[in-house]
């Protein structure tokens, strides 16, 4: 049985479907449709899924959603909240309005996955009114702390992009094209003006594999990936900018990308390290064997 998040998202769209279709549904009837025991079911329906959609039971076993609820949801709704709810420990709690301005055809969708998830956001407030402001198109205000101080911003807000684990807004701001990392903006609210995306934008930010904003030349990035870690590397690391990737005679990788800045890549190889290996340029190998020198050394 599969336990991870896109075995959760499949068995909540079969609890989901099941609840929009139907005035009730027998918990029993649930397990022989999941494959899912009792109680990973009554966890979804007396908890994860019982608040946002006002999800009701009796004695019997018996459960029912909300009539307002009830038929509302497409099957492609339905598959879009069940991926959500399925990782929803990197969302804010979920509430009613919150599902609703996700699945509202008519919204600027907020969210974008450029990576593997990691960061949570509960609790995080500012994470919910960020991403209904980018729904409804309006401006945003905040503070931003950058360097050693704080700096006030209006913008307008495009998406959140989760990037290696963190969350960043993707916004205009004064006609350029900027990214924040969310964990900096403190005090975000919604401003009174309405702007109109732009489409060329939206664009540029779904395609592009960073978050990281230039316009000038990208850097050639060449590693190496020693033969023991190819298999896991293949299967789980997927690298910004990553353009091709060749195996050796002895089984390692040789790695191309291409970034705009190397910082975009040079935390992720330190990571990984000695497992990557640095090619070129030798600027990257020498700024990153100098900061693990200094490291050693304290």
């Amino acid at each position: 049985m599969i336990k991870d998040s896109k075995g959760i998202a499949e068995r909540y769209a079969v609890i989901l479907n099941e609840l929009s279709n139907k005035e009730k549904v027998n918990i029993h009837d649930l397990e022989d449709l999941t494959g899912y025991g009792i109680r990973n079911l009554q966890l979804d329906l007396n908890q994860r899924l019982k608040t946002p959609f006002r999800i009701e039971t009796d004695k019997r076993g018996n459960y029912w959603m909300d009539k307002k609820y009830r038929g509302l949801f497409s099957v492609q709704d339905i598959e879009k909240l069940s991926k959500i709810i399925g990782i929803e420990e990197i969302f804010p709690e979920l509430d009613s309005s919150f599902i609703t301005d996700i699945i509202d055809s008519k919204s600027s969708k907020p969210f974008i996955f450029k990576s593997p998830y990691k960061e949570s956001l509960k609790g995080n407030t500012q994470f919910d009114l960020i991403a209904k402001a980018i729904s409804k198109s309006v401006k945003l205000k905040f503070t931003y702390f950058k360097g050693d101080k704080w700096k006030r911003h209006l913008v307008e807000p495009y998406r959140l992009v989760n990037n290696y684990g963190t969350w960043y807004l993707f916004a205009v701001e004064k006609d350029i094209l900027k990214s924040f990392k969310l964990s900096k903006i403190d005090g975000a609210s919604q401003g009174f003006d309405s702007f109109s995306m732009d489409e060329d934008i939206i664009r540029s930010i779904e395609e592009s594999d960073t978050v990281w904003i230039s316009k000038g030349e990208s850097i050639e990035v060449k590693l190496r990936v020693v033969a023991s870690f190819t298999s896991y590397f293949i299967d789980n690391i997927s690298l910004p900018g990553q353009k091709s990737c060749t195996t050796e005679d002895d089984g390692s990788l040789i790695v191309t990308v291409k970034v705009f800045y190397l910082e975009e890549i040079k935390n992720i190889i330190k990571y990984w390290i000695p497992r990557i290996i640095v090619i070129a340029p030798s600027e990257l190998r020498d700024e990153i064997k100098k900061e693990l020198t200094t490291y050693m050394n304290l």
